[in-house]
């Protein structure tokens, strides 16, 4: 059984500490402290995959921040959804058999990202 315990707002329901609510920056007008240099970070890494982009490592019709968003979202799977990882592949997520593979088949993802090769 749920029970309402007054709590109205969004950050309320999914239990923010009233200190961080007291002390949170309006985003509309300013960034909280730290993320001007968590953007900058973030700004670089998507900068360094549009570099390799002009080096020719990734296909020209790609957008480098969907790429970078997409290889976290596969970085992070077997950590964040071990369940899937186990219902999909059948193996366990922290097994050497199914990390070895999906290493594997990770650098062939990659490789076609890259576009076709030209013929030597």
């Amino acid at each position: 059984m749920s029970r309402r315990s007054g709590r109205d707002s969004p950050a309320e329901l999914c239990g923010e500490p009233a200190a961080y609510r007291r002390n949170r920056v309006d985003r509309a007008q300013h960034r909280p402290e730290g993320e001007q240099e968590a953007q900058a970070y973030f700004t670089a890494m998507v900068d360094d995959v549009r570099r390799r982009q002009e080096a020719g490592e990734l296909a020209a019709g790609l957008d480098p921040a969907y790429v970078l968003l997409m290889l976290f979202a596969a970085t992070l799977a077997p950590t964040v959804l071990p369940k899937v990882v186990r219902r999909v592949t059948r193996l366990p997520a922290d097994s050497q058999e199914f990390l070895d593979t999906y290493a594997d088949q990770l650098g062939k993802i990659m490789a076609h990202l890259a576009g076709p090769t030209p013929a030597a």
